[in-house]
């Protein structure tokens, strides 16, 4: 997926664009900060992305239910993941503070505008509205998860086991709600199937990898077009001045 993306944005000569993984995505995907950096940047060399790339942690916030249970522990747990985060080369933090502020509010506060979350199913033609309402960022996610789901290359014995595994644990059954159907089920569910198949999805064939990759980058290509994200890094050239940073190599996990 890394790569498609940065495919797309050179031909579109674009640069204004972020990728993010929120606390509970650690978690279901099973990648600490410093794994997803490294793909992504991985993912930039590859494709030969000469621009800066921009990683963030979104939605590092604290946890309500945890916290009434156990308030120093639920804060120093988030604290030590925006240390994992700043480690790793995340160098911005989201947490979600201030909502629904008017314009005005926002030109008072120095803030650059709202922030659209979970866009990426919306109509295709309702994404010109963004660009020209001022939206400063859209997130996208689960168009593209559904992409490689219901894509006709991904194996359907692999995804027949997947669903399988949803079904069957314990702790996912959790969230099979009453008057859901199956379907209806796995479509909520299958995002939990990253982490656990995670070595699986590394290992599918380079052909369905590639003709996978190839249908997420005309969809990338699309979104830069109607987010007017393109020619963004003549922007990005005169306002980021890359400043050389000399990392930790990261903690090993198990």
């Amino acid at each position: 997926m890394s790569r498609s993306i940065f495919r797309a944005a050179k031909k579109n000569h674009a640069g204004a664009f972020i990728f993010e993984i929120a606390r509970s995505e650690i978690g279901y995907t099973d990648q600490r900060p410093a794994e997803y950096a490294a793909v992504i940047l991985a993912a930039a060399i590859k494709e030969g992305f000469e621009y800066p790339v921009f990683i963030q942690g979104d939605h590092f916030q604290i946890n309500a239910k945890k916290y009434e249970k156990d308030k120093n522990t639920e804060i120093n747990t988030v604290k030590g993941l925006i240390k994992e985060g700043i480690d790793a080369g995340f160098y911005n933090i989201d947490i979600d503070t201030l909502r629904n502020l008017s314009k005005a509010a926002r030109d008072g506060y120095g803030l650059s505008g709202a922030v659209q979350h979970g866009a990426s199913t919306l109509p295709p033609d309702a994404f010109d509205k963004f660009p020209e309402t001022g939206t400063a960022e859209v997130h996208l996610a689960t168009e593209f998860q559904n992409m490689i789901y219901e894509s006709s290359l991904f194996p359907q014995d692999f995804k027949k086991e997947i669903y399988d595994f949803l079904k069957n644990h314990p702790d996912i059954k959790k969230e099979w709600k009453e008057g859901d159907t199956k379907d209806q089920f796995l479509y909520k569910a299958r995002k939990n199937g990253f982490g656990p198949f995670k070595e699986r999805f590394w290992n599918l064939s380079a052909d369905v990898r590639k003709k996978i990759g190839d249908e997420l980058e005309t969809k990338f290509d699309f979104l830069f077009k109607k987010l007017n994200v393109i020619h963004s890094k003549e922007v990005i050239n005169k306002t980021i001045k890359p400043v050389e940073v000399s990392l930790p190599n990261p903690p090993s996990f198990s």
